[in-house]
């Protein structure tokens, strides 16, 4: 993954390719006096933003509880990721993201998570797969979510 420092919001880093293979996620290894002259960055200010609220069974807003978006792509849920990201419902049940790369995705409540960091396990987020809302997320594009907290599976 391609870690960056200096970019101002709302610049992001949209791919990164060396000789004309797409390395964002995977990276590369560039060896001592190599030349990289080859290596593009393309960066896009067209930020993504999920937002929604939490509500239990009979419609009120849970405060206090965690939302998971985590990609539907299996592969793309190892670490390191820029595909699974984590935030904390407000007072009123209110949560928001932004910056997620575009693609598929599913969206899961939990009532809290634990310290060891289960809320990004890979291996945890498959048994979340099957009780979890789908959304699709364009470049750019804004989604609202209304999600329901529910037992973990």
């Amino acid at each position: 993954m391609v870690a960056t420092q200096g970019l101002t919001p709302p610049w992001r880093v949209k791919a990164v390719r060396y000789h004309g293979s797409d390395v964002t996620d995977s990276g590369f290894e560039v060896r001592p006096g190599e030349n990289v002259s080859d290596l593009e960055v393309e960066l896009t200010n067209r930020v993504t933003d999920v937002s929604g609220v939490v509500t239990n069974s009979r419609g009120d807003p849970v405060n206090g509880c965690w939302i998971v978006l985590f990609a539907r792509d299996p592969a793309k849920r190892r670490p390191p990721t820029r595909y699974v990201r984590t935030a904390r419902a407000d007072q009123s049940g209110r949560f928001k993201m932004t910056g997620l790369p575009p693609g598929e995705y599913l969206a899961f409540v939990l009532e809290a998570v634990n310290s060891n960091g289960e809320e990004t396990d890979p291996d945890f987020l498959d048994r979340l797969e099957t009780r979890a809302t789908r959304f699709t997320l364009g470049e750019g594009e804004t989604k609202t979510l209304d999600l329901k907290l529910s037992a973990v599976p």
